[in-house]
């Protein structure tokens, strides 16, 4: 019996702790007799929280793992006199677009997952007060790549200190990727300047 890895679909043996290809955490293994849920309550019989599914999510290698498809998106330890929780966060530069919004993302595998708690976390910190909105939110894809639910956090009005924020949904039956989002929205000045740190996305 084998299961699947959640960041690179390879197959693990059934009592393997992490994947053979990529190392990623594996899932736990199906309980005895094959059975995923209680047969009296319906509860997922092997849920238990992962580890973090998404690739560098605290910005140490630069932008691998995700997607930014209108290039404003890097990394920085500094950036316009923002200090860096730890190394290194995330930002967007020279993002200047009236009414607009920027965002990157990357695609995790829940195929194994279907009905577990999906749980998306970010430190989070604009350049100033008022300036600019930020917002992180959860796509959930079908095997068709048809987004079937999406959930986001209310669009935060800059707050210049870095504060924790999170988001905990319900991951819908046929989905098979979910596709974590972080947004910019322009507000005013030279550039709409956002910071994230430590984006971490978990199922329980």
């Amino acid at each position: 019996m084998s299961k699947i890895c959640t960041n690179c679909g390879a197959q693990i043996a059934d009592g393997a702790g992490f994947c053979p290809n990529c190392g990623t955490a594996a899932p736990p293994d199906t309980p005895a007799g094959g059975s995923r849920f209680c047969s009296n309550c319906g509860f997922p019989v092997n849920a238990g929280a992962t580890g973090n599914l998404l690739v560098n999510g605290n910005a140490s290698d630069g932008m691998t793992g995700w997607n930014a498809p209108d290039g404003f998106w890097t990394t920085d330890i500094d950036y316009d006199g923002v200090t860096a929780l730890d190394s290194y966060y995330f930002c967007t530069k020279g993002f200047k677009v009236s009414g607009g919004s920027s965002r990157m993302y990357q695609d995790v595998n829940i195929s194994a997952y279907a009905g577990r708690y999906a749980s998306l976390s970010t430190d989070l910190r604009a350049f100033r007060s008022g300036h600019p909105d930020e917002m992180m939110g959860i796509e959930f894809l079908n095997a068709g790549g048809t987004v079937i639910e999406s959930y986001e956090t209310q669009k935060e009005s800059g707050n210049s200190e870095w504060h924790l924020e999170g988001l905990t949904v319900t991951i819908p039956s046929g989905a098979v990727t979910a596709r974590v989002s972080l947004y910019t929205f322009y507000k005013s000045g030279s550039e709409s300047d956002a910071y994230y740190d430590n984006v971490s996305f978990t199922i329980d």
